[in-house]
């Protein structure tokens, strides 16, 4: 699954208990090394010096069957 909008990724972990691979998107530089630090297991985008948009994931397309958004709506660009 993909959590588009993960912020700090307090989400990600608990996304395990039902998804084998888990991958925070997050365009937001000072959330990045947050969101890194919650599991191993989780895969954070655009951390790191990797750039990219919500719109344009580097993923294949049909790699995923959930793309979850539902904190990404919250804080509009400026914040």
């Amino acid at each position: 699954m993909v959590d588009r909008g993960c912020g700090t990724g307090y989400w990600l972990p608990g996304y395990l208990e039902q998804a084998r691979a888990v991958i925070g998107v997050e365009p937001d530089s000072s959330l990045i090394e947050t969101a890194e630090g919650r599991d191993p297991r989780v895969q954070v985008l655009f951390g790191s010096g990797r750039v990219g948009s919500a719109e344009h994931i580097p993923l294949a397309d049909a790699l995923v069957d959930v793309v979850h958004a539902r904190f990404a709506y919250f804080f509009p660009p400026g914040w």
